[in-house]
Order: C-alpha cells, then structure tokens, then sequence
C-alpha cells in the first residue's frame, strides 16, 4: 500500500471526481454496463443516503482522488439486510498499488462492525479478453477471499461484443 494513501468517507462534495471516474468506466471499458455515464447529482444523493450497513469511500493518493468503493443494498426484501452489493473504481493510471485492497479493506471492517455477513459482487467477465474487458477483477477479488458462486452467459453486450456476468461472493 502505499504511504500517503486516505481513505474517508464519501462526501457531496466528491461528486463530480466520483462522476468523472465513472464516466471514463461507462465510456472505455465493458467493465461496467452501463451504457451512459450518470451525473454529479446522482451520485451527491447516494452519497446522502447512506447508512452505516451501506458506506461510500474515497481513495486519495497524495491529495488527489484515485477511486471509490462503496457498499449498496443487496436486495429492497429486509430479509436480505445482512448482504450488500460492492462496487469499486480506480483511477485506470494507480490500478494495481493496493489502493483497492484498502479501499474493500476498510468496506469490510465497516461491514462487519455494522453486522452484514454476506459481501456480493456483480462482475462483468469477457468470453475472450479484449481491449474493454480482461478477468483482472474476477482475480482481485479471488485474491481478497471472494469465490464465483453463478455465472450468466452472454447476457451483457456493449462495443458490439458479447460478455459473460459473474456473481461472486464472500462470507464474513
């Protein structure tokens, strides 16, 4: 990891670099599917909206914001209130620097603190590896303890291509 990395709490205030980094994701790559990048604005509210089973936190390398990671409602059922979704981005240029090990780390003390036992992560995975999509998250997250437990076959298409969706999970 490195020395003058922060993590913190999401504020509205980070909207627009949280924006920024999306967008960049949406637009390059078919690691998300979403096909159009969304605003400030929608990300200020569910920065808002969070509560401690759900938090929302910024990376900054030496001052200057390098991702995020956040923790989402799994499904709107109470029954599954002890599961989240999570979500990361990193700035493309500090990939691979243990930011996002932090980043899960600190998610997954805050979640255990807060009672969730189950983390789950819904990854796009590439038949074949291009240059939108490679099985570099599926290995991050093997790497931190999360297994593949279903996978949905062809189901995204983004660029003209075809992608596979895995869901992946670990048990606290």
């Amino acid at each position: 990891m490195m020395a003058d990395l922060t993590i913190r709490d999401a504020a509205p205030a980070d909207a627009e670099a949280i924006a920024a980094l999306f967008a960049h994701y949406v637009e390059a790559t078919a690691i998300t599917f979403d096909c159009h990048a969304r605003p400030p604005e929608h990300f200020a509210e569910l920065i808002s909206d969070l509560d401690p089973r759900h938090p929302f936190l910024v990376a900054e390398q030496d001052g200057r914001f390098a991702g995020y990671a956040y923790a989402a409602r799994f499904r709107p059922q109470d029954a599954y209130d002890a599961c989240v979704e999570l979500s990361i981005y990193l700035d493309p240029r500090l990939t691979r620097a243990g930011i996002g090990t932090a980043l899960y780390g600190e998610l997954e003390r805050r979640l255990r603190a807060a009672g969730v036992t189950n983390l789950y992560a819904c990854i796009a995975y590439p038949l074949i590896a291009d240059e939108y999509l490679d099985e570099g998250s599926v290995a991050f997250h093997e790497r931190l303890g999360f297994e593949i437990i279903g996978r949905f076959y062809a189901c995204g298409r983004k660029f003209g291509r075809t992608y596979d969706m895995v869901w992946m999970e670990k048990l606290l």
